[in-house]
């Protein structure tokens, strides 16, 4: 996001280094109390999201309506990535994230969209 993502007439919070894991989710819930009538976006990876999670159930406590899209590839990538970079071989870099249940059950809306799949390909609705 932070190399491709045109900003013009918006806000966009990035981390610091680029490199901190989890901080999306809790920015888009400080964006959106300090933002109320903003539309506020996180786009973060599975990994980052999962360091986080929990933070889900305060938004929705607080009835704070953000739009988090879930990269999902089924790792901690930065973890991984600097494992080979030390050396080291990948160890416990993988994950299972049910993510879009996890909203439901803390009273969210999830939805996933697999792009393998032929469900779910009508446009959504901005």
């Amino acid at each position: 996001m932070a190399r491709n993502f045109l900003v013009r007439n918006q806000k966009f919070i990035i981390s610091s280094w680029l490199a901190t894991l989890g901080c999306g989710l809790p920015g888009a819930i400080a964006g959106k109390l300090a933002f109320p009538d903003k539309q506020v976006v996180a786009v973060v990876g599975d990994g980052g999201f999962a360091m986080t999670m929990a933070d889900f159930v305060t938004a929705v406590k607080y009835n704070l309506p953000i739009v988090v899209i879930v990269l999902n590839n089924f790792k901690i990538a930065m973890i991984k990535f600097e494992q080979e970079v030390m050396g080291h071989p990948e160890f416990a870099t993988d994950l299972t994230n049910p993510i879009a249940r996890y909203a439901e059950d803390c009273g969210g809306i999830g939805i996933r969209v697999d792009p393998g799949s032929t469900e779910n390909r009508s446009p959504p609705s901005i």
